[in-house]
């Protein structure tokens, strides 16, 4: 996914190297040519089943699955190949936040992933994968 059309609504200060330069987060990766990998579809998976943003302004997203070890290990290389952070936290450490603004706001503007609980759908971009993916 190309997100150089979108520069101006992320918290990008440019492009270096192809990747996006991030606002005083000069140590995040997030590549310009986005890929759509089985991690990442995986994470979008986990949000659909139990995630949200949080309610910081710009939000980071947000899933709860901290106490599922093989949740926690996929979080941790998807979070990794995009040099961020995520933090455990809440009721026994079952939410895991992603530290990324500008990860959340390309879940949200490019994604389509928006919405709470009862109002979240399914992109269509999402029907275009391969079944793999989709599943």
């Amino acid at each position: 996914m190309d997100l150089n059309p979108y520069l101006k609504e992320l918290y990008a200060q440019g492009i270096k190297n192809g990747f996006l330069k991030v606002h005083n987060h000069p140590e995040i990766q997030i590549p310009v040519k986005f890929p759509i990998t089985d991690e990442f579809c995986q994470i979008i998976g986990l949000w659909f089943a139990d995630g949200s943003f949080d309610r910081k302004k710009g939000g980071n997203i947000e899933l709860a699955c901290g106490n599922d070890s093989e949740c926690v290990s996929l979080v941790k290389k998807f979070c990794q190949s995009l040099n961020i952070k995520y933090k455990s936290g809440g009721k026994q450490n079952i939410r895991l936040r992603l530290m990324s603004k500008t990860l959340a706001k390309i879940a949200r503007l490019i994604f389509g992933l928006n919405g709470i609980a009862n109002t979240k759908r399914i992109p269509s971009w999402i029907f275009n994968l391969s079944d793999k993916q989709i599943g």
